[in-house]
């Protein structure tokens, strides 16, 4: 199948996009976000998703960091897969994420890929949204009235639903790095290597004390 028509934009910064998103709402017309376009393009192929516009991020400076903030690793929503994964500061301070990262499709498409498109789609077989919630990350939103931060519980309201508004844009992810005396674990299964996850799981345990003081275990 083919896409149904849309109408593009491009637009060159963050106040250019977020006017253009609010102008469309007033219009009453379906936007759509479009960053690395492997989620989306796939779901306008087969008119999953069927927006009469898309505006595109891609030539939005600024968006791309990965940033060591101390306790917290600050991403921007359009660095790459590819660029977290080669990451030392994520390989070495949140190994959580990179192993999620690293079962995102293939090389190609993570190359490709966005970290934040993964968020916002929140597609139940993506490996990000599960690992956000284990982590307890946090995701900055902007729009017209400023800036949010959200807590990664209540971004995913349900299966392809985040808590972002119509005209806001999710522009960073921030995750804490991993505490001292705590393991972790991801795994998930699939048909082929890069297909779909069936089923899978990400897993924090801290130990304090002797014992387990902390689990995080979300299923995916």
């Amino acid at each position: 199948m083919k896409p149904a028509p849309f109408d593009y934009y491009a637009p060159e910064t963050l106040e250019e996009a977020i006017a253009l998103l609010v102008r469309f709402e007033e219009e009453g017309l379906e936007a759509r976000i479009i960053a690395g376009g492997q989620s989306l393009m796939p779901m306008l192929s087969l008119r999953v998703a069927r927006p009469e516009v898309l505006v595109d991020l891609r030539r939005i400076g600024g968006l791309d960091h990965i940033r060591d903030e101390g306790a917290t690793i600050a991403i921007g929503a359009m660095a790459s897969k590819r660029a977290a994964e080669d990451s030392p500061l994520v390989r070495e301070r949140q190994p959580l994420f990179h192993a999620a990262t690293l079962n995102v499709g293939h090389r190609a498409i993570r190359a490709q890929g966005s970290v934040g498109g993964s968020f916002a789609n929140a597609d139940p077989a993506s490996e990000y949204p599960a690992t956000a919630i284990a982590l307890d990350m946090q995701l900055k939103a902007v729009g017209p009235d400023g800036e949010r931060l959200i807590a990664a519980r209540d971004f995913f309201v349900t299966y392809l639903t985040t808590d972002l508004a119509s005209t806001e844009i999710l522009t960073e992810v921030r995750m804490p790095v991993l505490a001292p005396g705590t393991g972790w674990s991801f795994y998930e299964v699939s048909r082929r290597k890069g297909d779909f996850a069936m089923a899978g799981c990400a897993v924090l345990l801290t130990l304090g004390g002797g014992r387990i003081s902390s689990a995080r275990i979300v299923v995916f």
